[in-house]
């Protein structure tokens, strides 16, 4: 996905000829720089079967980077369906240096990015995890269109009794209900241990219809991520049988959860509650800043999901998405096409 380009005041540079330190040391330097961002990220997806990952930066004169973009897009089917499936996602969303150069630069590069993209996804979605309202104007000049998406930030500057209190009474009668039932929270020590992590994940997914990345993509976390103190797999078990899989990502003390899984039969084992009160004991206990429980939905649409996230206590903000069309046709066709594909696994399991 190679579109050179240059300007008076900045280069455009491709992942290939980027540093990768001057890389990792802007995201560790940026304010709004989040795991999603890092070098190591881009391996984990530049190995995952049906994901192509997207870096480039606009650097200065003097070579340094200005503004960043690591989008990945992501195929969810192959053959004659991957044109109506194939979409850029870019978690955490644009980096750039907070001074005018940086937006120039960030403009100058998202110009080049979405005429080099519109080959490969139907749309490009930035899925903002931090305030990114110092580009709002600029973003919206591109054409990216704001959709605000609701988020919840678990705050770990308080004492866990002062944590407990701030829940919903269902929460906490869920993580004793958990404690009693017996549920422990294993750690995945080895790669031998992805597939029947894995196995509970991909069931969850397919009772809810929902497409899930291929296996690959957490092998590829559990090779590059966990040996660098980036990710943590974990398992809930209650007597000798998985009940919940789930997996974190570490980043400048901040808590990412970003996948988590449960046996429906054994729900009432609560292993999703049991593992959020092992995660923020723990937290609290390895100095992390907040839990970042990932995206909730529309706030003005009803998702259970945000219901179940919001009875802990956590602070809601509401950083949003931006979303570039590039195939408005194709896309228009493509809801059509995922929405009757649902329908279908949900009427037929594993069609």
């Amino acid at each position: 996905m190679k579109n050179s380009g240059k300007s008076e005041s900045f280069t455009l540079l491709h992942r290939q000829d980027l540093d990768k330190d001057a890389w990792g040391r802007f995201v560790a330097a940026n304010p709004h720089g989040t795991v999603f961002h890092t070098p190591e990220c881009y391996e984990v997806f530049l190995g995952t079967k049906g994901y192509m990952p997207y870096a480039c930066a606009a650097c200065d004169r003097q070579g340094e980077i200005q503004a960043l973009i690591t989008p990945v897009v992501v195929s969810l089917y192959d053959g004659i369906l991957k044109p109506l499936s194939s979409r850029a996602l870019h978690f955490g969303g644009p980096l750039f240096s907070d001074d005018p150069e940086g937006i120039a630069a960030l403009r100058f590069l998202l110009n080049h990015y979405t005429n080099a993209v519109r080959k490969y996804a139907i749309f490009t979605e930035f899925r903002n995890l931090t305030d990114v309202s110092g580009i709002m104007t600029t973003l919206d000049q591109l054409g990216f269109v704001f959709e605000p998406h609701v988020n919840y930030w678990q705050e770990l500057d308080r004492s866990l009794d002062a944590i407990w209190k701030q829940m919903k009474p269902s929460a906490r009668t869920s993580i004793r209900k958990a404690r009693k039932e017996g549920l422990k929270i294993l750690p995945v020590d080895d790669r031998a241990g992805i597939s029947a992590w894995y196995k509970l994940l991909d069931d969850t997914y397919r009772r809810k219809a929902l497409p899930l990345a291929d296996i690959s993509l957490f092998e590829r976390t559990f090779d590059i991520l966990v040996p660098a103190g980036m990710a943590k797999f974990y398992t809930g078990v209650v007597k000798d049988r998985i009940v919940g899989s789930f997996l974190i990502l570490l980043y400048k003390k901040i808590i990412y959860i970003w996948y988590t899984a449960d046996e429906t039969s054994m729900r009432y084992t609560r292993p999703t509650d049991g593992f959020m009160g092992f995660l923020l004991r723990w937290g609290l206990e390895n100095g992390y800043h907040h839990i970042d429980w990932g995206w909730a939905g529309k706030k003005d649409e009803p998702y259970g999901v945000r219901e179940f996230k919001s009875k802990y206590g956590g602070r809601e903000i509401c950083y949003g998405r931006h979303v570039f069309v590039h195939k408005p046709v194709i896309l228009a066709a493509s809801r059509i096409a995922y929405q009757g594909l649902r329908l279908l696994r949900r009427i037929i399991p594993g069609s």
